[in-house]
C-alpha cells in the first residue's frame, strides 16, 4: 500500500492532490464534461480499489464529519432571499414548477424503479441534488443517513451522468423547431447584457474574508449541532446549520455580499469530501448496483421535464424561461447561467443564477421532507 491508513498527513496531503488536478483538469473540453467532482472519485476510488490507499482512515471520518458541515454556511452566505425575490421576477415560479416536477419525479421512480432497501435515501438525495447543487446532495445524505461509500457513489454517479445528459440536451433544445416556434410566441424583448451580467462576477479570493468566513461557519455548525442535540435530534443538525447560516446570509446581508472567497473555500472543503467517498468505494458492487440506479435517475429527469415544459407552456412562460428555470434547478447557478448567455438570452442571466441559489436554500429541506415521506 502506497499510503498507510494511519498515515493522515499523508493522506490528506493526497486528497487535497487529487482535488487540484481534477479541478485543473476541467480546462479540458473531455473533463469538463466528466465535470471535477465526478473525476474526483474516479481518481480516488481507482487508487483506493488498486490497494495503492486504504478505503477507511480516521482522516477519512474527520473529513466526512467536518468538512461537509463547515461547507454548508460557507456556500450559503451569499443566499439573499430579498435580492433572489426582487430580481427573478417570472422565472422564480418557473423554477418553483421545475422543483415540483423534481419532487414529483422522485415519488414516481421510487413508486416504479425497485432499487431495493436504498430506494428512500437515493430519492432523498437526488431530491436535494436536482433542486440545488452537490452541496445538497452531500448534506441530505447526512440527513438520511447514506454514509456507506459504495452506495453513495452509485447514487452519484447515476444522478451526474443523467443529469449531464440533461445539460446537453438543453444545450441542443434552442436549435429545435418546436422551442423556436414557442420561444418566439412568448419571449419578452432582450435587455443590455451589461445589466444582466453584474451577480455573474466576483472578486478573487482574500486571506483575511476567508479567515472570517471560515470561522464564522465554524461557530454556525457549532450552534447548529448544540441546539440538534439539544432537542434530541442530532440527525437533524445540517438542517439546523441550513436555516442559521440563511439567517445570517440575510440578516447580515450587506456584510455577507461583501466577504469574497467564501464560496470557493465551501467548495474546496465539498470536493475533499468526495475524495473520501471515492477512496471507501468498492469497484464490483458499485458495478452491479448501477444500472438501476441510473433508471431511477433517467425516470426522475423525464417527469421533471414532462412538468416544467409542459406546465411551464400551459402557464405562459416562453422556452427559454423553462429551460433556463429547468438547468438551474438540476444543474445549479453556473450551467443556468451559461446556457443564458451562450444563447443570447442576456435578460436570464442573473435570474438564472439567483433561482439556483435559492435551489441550494430549498434543497437540504425538500429532500428530507422527502425521505420521511418515502422511508
Amino acid at each position: 500500500m502506497l499510503i498507510d491508513a494511519n498515515n493522515h498527513l499523508g493522506l490528506v496531503a493526497l486528497l487535497f492532490s487529487i482535488v487540484g488536478v481534477c479541478c485543473w483538469a476541467e480546462r479540458f473540453s473531455w473533463a469538463g464534461r466528466v465535470s471535477a467532482p465526478v473525476l474526483i472519485i474516479l481518481v480516488a476510488l481507482v487508487l483506493s480499489n488498486l490497494g495503492l490507499i486504504p478505503r477507511e482512515a480516521p482522516s477519512y471520518s474527520f473529513v466526512s464529519e467536518y468538512f461537509v458541515m463547515a461547507s454548508i454556511p460557507l456556500l450559503l452566505f451569499k443566499a439573499d432571499l430579498r435580492m433572489i425575490i426582487a430580481e427573478t421576477g417570472r422565472l422564480l415560479f418557473a423554477f418553483l414548477i421545475a422543483a415540483g416536477g423534481t419532487v414529483l419525479g422522485v415519488v414516481t421512480a421510487f413508486l416504479l424503479v425497485p432499487v431495493g432497501d436504498v430506494g428512500a435515501q437515493a430519492a432523498a438525495v437526488i431530491t436535494g441534488g436536482y433542486t440545488g447543487g452537490g452541496m445538497n446532495f452531500v448534506a441530505v445524505s447526512k440527513v438520511v443517513g447514506l454514509e456507506d461509500p459504495t452506495r453513495f457513489a452509485v447514487v452519484l454517479g447515476a444522478e451526474a451522468s443523467v443529469a449531464l445528459s440533461y445539460l446537453m440536451l438543453l444545450s441542443l433544445m434552442p436549435a429545435f423547431a418546436w422551442f423556436a416556434r414557442w420561444d418566439a410566441a412568448k419571449a419578452a424583448p432582450h435587455v443590455p447584457a451589461a445589466q444582466s451580467e453584474r451577480h455573474t462576477t466576483t472578486d478573487g479570493p482574500d486571506l483575511t474574508h476567508m479567515g472570517l468566513a471560515l470561522g464564522l461557519s465554524l461557530a454556525v455548525c457549532a450552534v447548529g449541532v448544540g441546539l440538534a442535540n439539544l432537542v434530541g435530534q442530532s440527525r437533524f443538525s445540517i438542517l439546523a446549520i441550513t436555516l442559521i447560516a440563511i439567517a445570517v446570509a440575510n440578516l447580515a446581508r450587506n456584510r455577507m455580499q461583501a466577504l469574497k472567497g467564501d464560496f470557493t473555500l465551501g467548495m474546496l472543503l465539498l470536493y475533499v469530501f468526495f475524495g473520501v467517498f471515492g477512496a471507501g468505494v468498492d469497484l464490483v458492487s458499485m458495478l452491479r448496483q448501477a444500472p438501476l440506479l441510473m433508471l431511477f435517475a433517467l425516470v426522475i429527469i423525464l417527469v421533471h421535464a414532462a412538468v416544467a415544459f409542459g406546465l411551464g407552456r400551459l402557464l405562459g412562460f416562453s422556452a427559454r424561461e423553462v429551460a433556463v428555470a429547468s438547468n438551474a434547478c438540476v444543474l445549479g447557478p453556473p450551467t443556468a447561467a451559461a446556457l443564458a448567455a451562450r444563447s443570447g438570452w442576456h435578460e436570464l442571466v442573473t435570474p438564472g443564477i439567483l433561482c439556483g441559489i435559492l435551489g441550494y436554500l430549498i434543497g437540504n429541506f425538500l429532500g428530507a421532507a422527502v425521505f420521511e415521506l418515502l422511508r
